[in-house]
């Protein structure tokens, strides 16, 4: 062998030994399972680095080479160690500049002066109808400041569905969508005019406050208008209060950057050092001003004589009472939500008997390190009631909030579930059905009510949600770095309003994906998740959210609003338990493993299929339960409290209404449990017999004494093949409560149980419909040349509603409300017409003429189980009839495109139609489409 053989062995077998030694070692290290994929990389590059420079040195003609690549490599090697240095201490102490030493100091610069009480005495925004305006906006003024194309630009004024019907109160948003919105409900004054109304006498020393702006809509150079408040004596004296200069609004220029763009921060920090990302400058400015105690008229005047097409929006202008008496007596509420959060995140579940038992030090030196997760939450333990069984209302965000502010069951509401953006079709349904909303209801009884949020659900602003009642919205969307924004200015709002009743909804969107935040509570949670880097975020994501907690919590301490706010910690739905959060498996997570619970996941359909995600939410009860941990105001709880009562999140907004007003609101839904926070050791199964809920696949859950029923939910898809064919199976569950705690052992193929069963599908077919659904009839291309099709429906003993043409050469005309008459020319493309009737099934008569003649029942296909309903009364009578999908584990097969000349039927749910935009119903009822129907029983 010669000399430069051997050097070559002599190299090779120590990088060979070198890597197996630690593949052997290191890659059976459970420890380090999560990290070990990374190292084995980097430990992969070294190698080849290392054998490429000792290789290359041994012949002389590459030496020269060989020295340059080996320069190469240690400056490669030391530019990724000092890059890596610098991310972590970039992440850990620079990428935040307002974050925990930032809060905390927020929150303790906070100064109490709340030993008087400032009530509500007139609120303009609602007395616009006995107010005298004296230039009203028209239509055109209208038509003008609601053109859909501001919204382009960031121009967001918008009807308030709620309140009162005056045309001159409007909602205005400040900022930039995606980035932050300041919303508020304004009353608004058009150029050279002005609004009056009358003021009571008051026996206490009283203010006017509201924030002005001046919305700059032509985007012409900023410009001033004047704004001059004056009050009117009884006996004909005029007084000046208040008169200033007000600029238009200047959105400033926001370039967005997140956790993958870190060099961009980095620029942006040093530009503009120790500023957050957003500007807390909205255009919005803060007018306060005190007015006399006698009778007279309050006047809010504006002239601009720089721009004609100038208007002025006062934002939630409201007189208050001052009063030198704490406010005892009037119950705030803050209303905390972190995104996904569960129950077996907050150590309060998971160890409520040990903390019941041994108190708050004593369980968590017994918990151990690595098991405690919410130690500022944990802190309250002796003044908490602990819901055990809230169920959800959406399986996603937007159904459960929709559904929490309005007490209404999703799919009455005319949104879509999984389609991020709500169109104006949407929003104009959902304001059509007049629902009562907590925030409106709150606000109408003196309440200020304030959503601060960083998920756009309770406003219209982003196109992600609706306008649920609110008097403001302030919403951070875009920004992760701006998590901390919205802790801050919960503060001020805590700080500002501390005199007040209010009602503050904060949603914070931890630990929801992305998950990011301060990476020093990341790498603290890497050794106790094993270097599971899932794990860690979500570890991570949890203490953050504590933190989060802690800052509110001190806030309302410091500010003593503890002893008047009732505080409530819970979840929009839940992730369920992740694995390794804790040393060993949670309570759910166990009794699931034990008993072996087949995972649930949502079958992936064709590319074109509505549903075509991935994956999902499970649908059993630790997912669809939620968290719910109510802090009542100090002292009136002694001893930590459990309630196992089964509750929907429906039940909520009368809850609070009651619990803070004593009053009943007929439009809600849902039931008050005032009872269970007055006394938490009230035994109760269930506040409602049948709890809905809106996810993927809508269907509800049945309680009835110890058992639980749900049906139909198909996002259980199990594929198999027989005989070549392909079929869906739509399982129904079963449980016993008493036995099986957390659904772990379905009992539907029991022959034990067939009994209870039964009773649960007649009291669901007889009792319960799973959604609202919508008709539509789909015309393909004709087979004959010119055929035109008369279609006449009629909706016997109600009315046909919302009907829709999609694509052309499609018509129709009302004949009366429950009946109207369709025209269809022939045309190569697929055509559809949807209605629904009021009330929803109503017996329905359809009759089809091809070219004045009868269509021959062979033309006509049906996806409703009664054959050929078409020239007679469809059988719709009775509920079996409606329930099309009633046949557990019916079959459905593979699909094919509409035919050429047909005709087709279908009754499909509101929410799968909703989801489906204009271009897919013009048509594209693809195959996978169609699969998703035939797995609801929806086509035969």
């Amino acid at each position: 062998m010669s000399e430069r053989m051997k050097r070559a062995v002599y190299i090779i077998l120590p990088a060979v030994v070198a890597v197996l030694l630690f593949k052997l070692t290191l890659g059976k290290w459970d420890r380090i399972a999560g990290i070990y994929p990374y190292l084995n990389r980097i430990f992969s590059v070294i190698v080849l680095a290392w054998l490429s420079v000792k290789l290359l040195k041994i012949h002389e003609k590459t030496a020269g080479f060989s020295s340059l690549l080996k320069k190469i490599f240690i400056g490669c090697g030391i530019l990724s160690v000092s890059v890596s240095v610098f991310l972590v201490i970039w992440y850990n102490y620079c990428f935040f500049p307002d974050d925990e030493d930032y809060l905390l100091k927020q929150a303790d610069s906070v100064t109490y002066n709340g030993n008087s009480i400032e009530r509500v005495q007139s609120d303009l925004v609602r007395e616009l109808g006995k107010s005298i305006i004296s230039s009203p906006l028209e239509k055109k003024d209208l038509d003008y400041l609601l053109n859909p194309e501001l919204k382009s630009r960031d121009i967001y004024i918008d009807e308030n569905p709620y309140g009162n019907n005056s045309r001159n109160n409007l909602k205005y948003a400040t900022g930039k969508t995606f980035y932050y919105i300041y919303q508020k409900n304004c009353a608004v004054i058009k150029n050279h005019s002005s609004i009056r109304w009358t003021q009571k006498q008051s026996r206490s020393e009283r203010f006017l406050e509201f924030d002005a702006v001046i919305p700059n809509i032509d985007s012409s150079s900023n410009f001033h208008g004047r704004v001059v408040v004056s009050y009117s004596l009884q006996g004909g004296k005029k007084v000046k209060l208040y008169e200033k200069n007000i600029g238009s609004e200047v959105k400033p220029d926001i370039e967005a950057f997140r956790f993958s763009n870190v060099f961009k921060a980095v620029l942006f920090y040093l530009k503009n050092p120790g500023r957050s990302v957003i500007t807390d400058n909205t255009g919005w400015e803060k007018i306060k001003l005190a007015i006399p105690r006698e009778k007279g008229s309050l006047e809010i005047r504006f002239e601009s004589s720089e721009h004609d097409n100038a208007y002025f929006f006062a934002g939630t202008p409201r007189v208050f009472e001052a009063e030198k008496k704490p406010l005892k007596k009037e119950l705030n509420i803050v209303y905390i939500i972190f995104d996904t959060i569960g129950q077996p995140h907050i150590d309060l579940y998971e160890y409520y008997k040990l903390f019941k038992e041994k108190g708050y030090d004593a369980a968590i030196s017994e918990m151990g390190k690595n098991n405690v997760r919410t130690p500022e939450i944990d802190r309250y333990f002796d003044k908490s009631i602990l819901f055990y069984n809230m169920t959800t209302e959406g399986e996603t965000t937007r159904p459960s909030i929709v559904s929490l502010w309005t007490s209404q069951i999703y799919t009455k509401c005319r949104m879509p579930v999984f389609r991020n953006i709500v169109s104006i079709k949407n929003q104009k349904k959902f304001y059509e059905k007049e629902f009562a909303t907590l925030g409106d209801e709150l606000s109408k009884r003196g309440y200020l009510t304030k959503q601060i949020a960083c998920n756009a659900q309770g406003h219209n602003v982003s196109g992600v949600g609706s306008d649920l009642g609110f008097d403001e919205n302030h919403d951070y969307t875009m920004e992760t770095s701006e998590y901390p924004a919205n802790i801050k200015h919960i503060v001020k709002f805590l700080e500002e309003n501390q005199k007040r009743k209010f009602f503050l909804y904060t949603h914070l969107n931890i630990p929801h994906t992305p998950k990011w935040i301060p990476s020093k509570y990341f790498i603290n949670e890497l050794w106790g998740s094993m270097f599971n880097i899932d794990a860690a975020k979500i570890r991570g994501n949890i203490r953050y959210a504590d933190f989060n907690f802690k800052m509110i919590m001190d806030t309302l301490k410091k500010l003593k609003l503890d002893k008047n706010t009732l505080v409530v910690l819970t979840a929009d739905h839940s992730m369920g338990e992740p694995f390794l959060f804790r040393e060993k498996p949670g309570r759910q997570l166990s009794a699931a493993m034990k008993n072996g619970r087949e995972s649930q996941s949502v079958a992936t359909f064709h590319p074109n299929a509505i549903y075509a995600r991935k994956g999902g939410q499970h649908l059993y009860s630790d997912y669809m339960k939620i968290p719910f941990i109510v802090i009542p105001p100090a002292g009136v709880v002694n001893g930590v409290k459990k309630n196992e009562t089964y509750i929907s999140t429906l039940d909520v907004a009368p809850t609070l209404l009651d619990i803070t007003t004593g009053e009943k609101q007929k439009k809600f839904s849902g039931s008050s449990f005032k009872n269970l926070l007055e006394k938490p050791e009230t035994e109760m199964k269930y506040t409602h017999e049948f709890i809905p809920m809106v996810g993927r696949f809508m269907r509800g859950f049945i309680y009835q004494g110890r058992y639980k029923y749900w049906w139909n939910i198909t996002g259980i898809y199990k594929y198999d093949v027989k005989k070549g064919i392909k079929y869906i199976k739509q399982p129904e569950h079963l449980y016993d409560l008493e036995n099986d705690y957390f659904n772990t052992k379905n009992l539907v193929s029991d022959e034990k149980y067939r009994d209870v069963l039964r009773r649960m599908r007649v009291l669901r077919m007889n009792s319960y419909r799973d959604y609202d659904e919508i008709n539509f009839l789909q015309f393909p291309e004709f087979s004959k040349p010119g055929e035109r099709l008369d279609v006449k429906i009629e909706a016997i003993g109600g009315e046909i509603v919302y009907p829709e043409v999609f694509g052309k050469n499609i018509s129709y005309k009302r004949k009366s409300s429950g009946k109207l008459e369709l025209a269809v020319r022939n045309d190569s493309a697929n055509r559809i017409f949807s209605f629904e009737t009021k009330p929803y099934r109503s017996r329905l008569k359809i009759s089809i003429y091809s070219n004045g003649r009868p269509v021959n029942s062979d033309r006509i296909k049906i996806g409703v189980e009664k054959n050929n309903p078409f020239g007679k009364v469809i059988s719709l009578n009775d509920p079996s009839d409606f329930f099309v999908s009633r046949i557990t584990g019916r079959t459905g097969y593979e699909s094919t495109d509409t035919e050429k000349g047909f005709v087709y039927f279908f009754r499909v749910p509101v929410n799968y139609w909703l989801e489906m935009n204009s271009d897919t119903k013009d048509i594209n009822l693809s195959p996978g489409i169609k699969e998703v129907l035939r797995g609801w029983g929806y086509i035969q």
